[in-house]
């Protein structure tokens, strides 16, 4: 005969000791967490450094269409002069030609420069996160060089890169610990209460009013130990695994160090050179100011031909474009020394006091 059963109980584990391996596995989370944060502020970083270059390409761009437009406008007054003396059959209709052929040749640089900005603002406003936004670089605060912010030898250990690489070291050595604590026996207390009920009685009767939920308790309590000994070789196995780990991640960290070190090398130079660079080219630039003033001035007078000025015309807009490209790049020179040291603000506070100088 059938009869109704039914069961249920609560079992209770706690383990009073575990010889350190519940400490190393929450480090270990510690560790991964650490270089997971690590990991995301070298990302930041790394991306506020690109846009800072987009930004000063961005620049370099508008600097250049800006020198273009200025060369163009500059043979236009040039061509009505020249036009004038053809019309008096004082000069050739032939330098007339040649101003307006040096014209188009003007235009189609200027069209090539607008297209280089727009392309380099496309480039900028994705790097910001806003891909399609109209952007205009402001040239003004960036005419002239920045002070120098090379300072003493850095501590490449504060980069984020160094970091990063040290959240890597940290994250193998806690799992090592966990390895370390992993071969020891689980000693764990247990209690348990449970109960059934059943309507199968002792004396061989059923009775099915009973046997629906557990009417009969009782309880047990003890200790159990466990001891995975041959565990101890997969365990060797990977403590080895996780020291060759540790050393290829100290040999990455002694070479970000190394490599931080060669750029801020790199960087001095190009800095010194930049700067070299930028304080001669103002120079030039009123060299060629005065050679064209002189070429117009020979050519009204009828002392020269039309080829030595727009050759003296070519002279000053190569000049002009010269001087932006030697801003910019010792303006781009302290970018890469601070994106070297690790450390963008000392840089981001040059750009904004500069700003303000210039309002």
């Amino acid at each position: 005969d059938s009869s109704w059963g039914s069961a249920g109980g609560l079992l209770f584990s706690w383990e009073p000791f575990d010889f350190g391996r519940r400490q190393s596995s929450i480090n270990s989370a510690v560790a991964v967490s650490a270089q997971a944060k690590a990991n995301a502020d070298l990302s930041l970083f790394e991306a506020q450094g690109a846009a800072a270059d987009a930004y000063l390409s961005a620049l370099l761009a508008a600097g250049v269409l800006e020198s273009v437009l200025a060369d163009e406008i500059r043979l236009e007054k040039i061509a009505v002069v020249v036009k004038a003396l053809v019309d008096q059959e004082l000069k050739p209709g032939v330098d007339l030609s040649r101003i307006q052929a040096e014209i188009a040749f003007a235009k189609s640089r200027s069209i090539q420069a607008r297209q280089t900005l727009e392309l380099a603002l496309e480039t900028l406003a994705q790097a910001i996160g806003e891909p399609g936004a109209k952007l205009q670089p402001e040239i003004k605060p960036f005419l002239l060089p920045p002070v120098d912010l090379t300072p003493a030898r850095s501590d490449f250990s504060q980069h984020p890169l160094a970091k990063a690489q040290r959240a890597a070291i940290d994250a193998v050595i806690a799992r090592e610990k966990i390895l370390d604590h992993s071969y020891r026996p689980r000693f764990n207390i247990q209690s348990s209460v449970f109960g059934r009920g059943t309507g199968a009685l002792t004396d061989g009767r059923i009775d099915n009013s009973k046997g629906f939920y557990p009417d009969t308790a009782n309880w047990a309590a003890g200790i159990t130990i466990n001891f995975p000994i041959t565990e101890i070789f997969s365990i060797r196995a990977k403590r080895k695994s996780e020291l060759a780990s540790q050393k290829v991640e100290e040999a990455r960290y002694a070479q970000v160090i190394q490599t931080l070190g060669t750029q801020e090398s790199r960087s001095r130079i190009i800095s010194d050179s930049a700067r070299s660079l930028a304080s001669n080219a103002p120079e030039a630039l009123k060299a060629a100011k005065e050679t064209l003033e002189r070429a117009q001035a020979r050519y009204q007078f009828g002392l020269t031909n039309i080829s030595e000025v727009t050759d003296s015309e070519r002279l000053l807009a190569q000049a002009e474009i010269e001087l932006n490209l030697a801003n910019v790049a010792v303006w781009r020179s302290q970018l890469t020394i601070a994106r070297t040291r690790g450390d963008l603000q000392p840089f981001l506070q040059l750009v904004a006091q500069r700003r303000i100088n210039t309002k």
